[in-house]
């Protein structure tokens, strides 16, 4: 979690990387166009069955993951790392996979890097550093290099590179952002580039503007809102956090978050700690009763959580 929140204020927000080294694959199948596919997963428990229609493919994938099985996050980030069963590749959103599934980050990098030093997440991971070090040499190299592999998610930054006399605007960011077309990766270079055109110091980074418009492009910062906005409402040890003098502006507030945790887990993408909050306000909070879950969503969601 640190190193997401390091990221998101300092770079590209592209964190370091996690690269699986998978104990075996398995054989997976797009479920629409039903073409096959392999997705490396480690050695892990079934715990559950699911509609057959889902089998081997990416529902059936996040189905697991939101049971918290480990083997199915790494699955996925498996399946975003190479843009597997229908999927837009985003190692973005691949190693967000990795982190839910517990990797270390710098761990799994360095495995690859030794395996292949050119290999595209490291060259990802090595961006970061590059971007702010604001060389833009390596910077460039870094781009050209990613295109043997037919990734172009990081050409954006050459706008920042190459428009001294043409400065992008965060409208223009906005835009590019909001646009369908435009994926993960490059909404979070985007986002990055501009906010470091902007600033010198990536201690005084202030990137709230940018997290609504990233969320339904990157999942996971569902999670990362929610968390902070919950937050936000503790200020007591007692009242269900709410403090005694705590105001309908508190209860929508935290409701609000809760709304954000709830569209991660749609998305498999809720961290354990932001389970531990959607638990927490279910099973505690009377102000809850608005939330439709089923016992065996409050008991998934509990596991995830690490209280089951």
């Amino acid at each position: 979690m640190k190193q997401v929140n390091r990221l998101l204020i300092s770079l590209t927000l592209v964190l370091c990387v996690f690269v699986a080294m998978a104990d075996k694959r398995m054989a997976m199948r797009n479920a629409d166009t039903r073409e096959p596919y392999e997705a490396a997963v480690p050695e892990g428990p079934r715990n559950h069955d699911y509609n057959e229609t889902w089998l081997d493919s990416i529902p059936y994938l996040k189905e697991h993951a939101r049971h918290g099985e480990s083997w199915a996050y790494e699955a996925l980030a498996d399946c975003y790392r190479f843009g597997k069963g229908g999927v837009k590749r985003s190692f973005f959103i691949s190693l967000c996979f990795y982190e839910l599934a517990g990797k270390d980050a710098k761990d799994v990098v360095e495995e690859i890097r030794v395996i292949d030093n050119d290999d595209p997440y490291v060259i990802f991971a090595r961006m970061n550093d590059y971007i702010e070090r604001g060389d833009s040499t390596s910077i460039v190299c870094a781009i050209d290099t990613l295109h043997e592999s037919g990734y172009h998610s990081a050409d954006i930054l050459l706008r920042f590179i190459n428009g001294k006399d043409n400065v992008v605007t965060k409208q223009e960011i906005i835009e590019y952002i909001m646009d369908k077309n435009t994926d993960a990766d490059a909404c979070i270079f985007a986002t990055g580039g501009l906010v470091l055109s902007e600033h010198k110091d990536s201690t005084k980074i202030e990137m709230d503007w940018a997290l609504p418009l990233l969320l339904e492009k990157v999942p996971y910062f569902y999670s990362l809102a929610g968390m902070k906005a919950y937050g936000h409402t503790v200020k007591s040890d007692e009242n269900n956090g709410y403090g005694e003098d705590a105001t309908e502006k508190d209860v929508s507030d935290r409701r609000k978050a809760v709304e954000y945790l709830i569209k991660a887990d749609e998305h498999a993408m809720l961290t354990k700690r932001g389970a531990r909050l959607l638990y927490y306000y279910c099973v505690m909070d009377s102000t809850s009763d608005w939330v439709h879950m089923t016992d065996e969503d409050l008991h998934r969601i509990g596991v995830i959580a690490g209280s089951l």
